[in-house]
């Protein structure tokens, strides 16, 4: 089990990845979040997944004999547009062959009757923006079609890429403005489903401006604000309204592989760059998802091309990696997860860390709360002594999250008796987080020496700190005070022999 590793892992969770065994042995290789897509099964079926992955969190955190870290997250559909059902109940699919012709109808008649030359379409106010000469995408966009004319109800196009096309399949059209709205009746009914499953993520797809963020935010805190809002970017007006949608949501999801449907693919590493960049800055987690290990689906190990892509990813300030295709299609998802593992490390030995915590720390301009200055001090103080860790003691997670803004050269255990604010911590660089169950001492110094045992017994364990290692912690200075106010130098033996 790799707990030590700077970067984060999660997994789409599918058929292949949801018995409690599999799902154990992928929270042993390093998976700290398990997403689940609701589209494609039944209610009761995600129930049931919720349930294993929850049983397999128990069963592993038995196992290691202290509660494992992990936070489910749900994703929502967005402003979708879909195509009905294909072959009439035969295949379930179409073939779509390149330069032949097939026509896109709302007419509803044809919901259930599509075919190779006509395909039901779920929108009906396509025909009134589409025009000639643009590109609608089919299926995640491996189908490609170019619009040569419009009726009242039907768009007719050539067929530029074509392909296997399943029934339900998403439909993109890339650079043309529509009437969808922001959050759908089918959104609100899948957070609702997920609200009360209490789940602890929303990945609310396709936002394109600050208003779907708010609109979702709004819905899931009738829960108050324990479920936290990541907010998918997959378009271009995504990134050009990035910076309102960011302060709207608790983090940011990079959806490379439909950013390429309208966005020149070599400039999807410059968008890349740039939004994580901007939530470093700000303070807010950046996942990179999709097409990031895709080959393992059908090898037993990454092309050079993919290892590249990831190590740029994490050198570019990445608090996560996201994968995919790779767990919802592949027949060894423990050995996915293990792979980006190293690779991750691998990365992170080589970023100028210090150099990226200088610049996001020059952009602090005094006079700074006590906080925010303890957070730099502690960042500073372990880059001067070089310590194996930084623990800090936290209820509410906020000192945790300035300390990985300013990104230290060494992991950061978060100890908490809120087990509530573990999902809000857990995306960001750098964090560990440990739910400490044991009862407060009657002594105030004695319970928080406890708990600083607790954090380096944990390191020790893990073998990222050694006895002789020196650790930077940060707590409150006296109990009864809320925000973190001091910062100590100590040696790992000396802490482990106090208590």
């Amino acid at each position: 089990m790799i707990i030590n590793s700077i970067r984060k892992t999660y997994a789409l969770i599918c058929p292949a990845s949801r018995s409690p065994d599999v799902l154990e042995r992928m929270m042993e290789a390093g998976m700290i979040i398990a997403r689940i897509i609701l589209e494609s099964e039944t209610y009761d079926y995600h129930t049931e997944t919720i349930k294993n992955i929850r049983k397999a969190r128990e069963n592993y955190s038995e196992k290691i004999g202290m509660k494992y870290s992990m936070a489910i997250g749900v994703d929502t559909r967005g402003p979708e547009i879909r195509i009905g059902t294909v072959d009439r109940g035969g295949a379930a699919h179409v073939q779509l062959k390149k330069g032949e012709s097939i026509k896109l109808t709302t007419d509803i008649e044809y919901l259930e009757k599509g075919n190779n030359k006509i395909i039901y379409v779920n929108y009906e106010n396509i025909t009134k923006f589409v025009s000639r000469g643009n590109r609608i995408y089919l299926n995640n966009g491996a189908i490609s079609l170019i619009c040569i004319g419009t009726g009242s109800v039907f768009i007719n196009c050539i067929i530029e890429v074509g392909g296997t096309l399943p029934r339900y399949a998403d439909v993109r059209i890339p650079g043309v403005a529509l009437d969808l709205p922001d959050v759908s009746n089918q959104d609100r009914i899948d957070l609702a489903f997920a609200l009360d499953q209490e789940v602890d993520i929303i990945f609310a797809s396709f936002i394109r401006n600050i208003f779907g963020a708010v609109e979702i935010r709004n819905i899931i805190s009738k829960k108050g604000d324990k479920v936290v809002l990541i907010s998918k970017i997959e378009s271009l007006e995504g990134v050009k309204n990035i910076k309102e949608i960011i302060n709207a949501s608790d983090g940011i999801m990079i959806m490379r592989d439909l950013l390429g449907l309208e966005v020149p693919t070599e400039k999807i590493f410059l968008i890349q760059k740039f939004i994580s960049s901007t939530c470093t800055i700000t303070g807010k987690p950046v996942i990179c998802a999709t097409q990031v290990l895709e080959s393992m689906v059908k090898r037993n190990k990454p092309s050079r091309p993919e290892i590249a892509d990831v190590a740029n990813a994490v050198v570019d300030g990445m608090d996560c990696v996201l994968l995919t295709e790779e767990t919802a299609k592949g027949s060894d998802p423990v050995s996915y997860i293990s792979h980006m593992i190293v690779i991750c490390k691998e990365a992170e030995a080589v970023t100028w860390q210090k150099e990226v915590s200088l610049t996001v720390r020059s952009k602090v301009k005094p006079p700074t709360n006590i906080p925010v200055g303890v957070a730099m001090s502690a960042v500073e103080a372990v880059e001067k002594c070089e310590a194996a860790a930084i623990i800090v003691l936290t209820g509410s997670g906020k000192t945790p999250k300035l300390l990985s803004q300013y990104r230290p050269q060494c992991p950061i255990i978060a100890i908490t008796r809120n087990q509530n604010i573990i999902p809000k911590i857990i995306l960001y660089r750098s964090i560990i987080p440990l739910f400490f169950e044991g009862p407060a001492d009657d002594d105030w110094v004695t319970d928080v020496d406890i708990q600083l045992n607790y954090g380096v017994k944990y390191g020790v364990k893990r073998k990222f700190i050694k006895a002789s290692d020196m650790i930077i912690a940060v707590t409150t200075w006296k109990k009864g005070f809320d925000y973190t106010s001091t910062l100590r130098y100590i040696c790992a033996n000396d802490i482990m022999e106090l208590v």
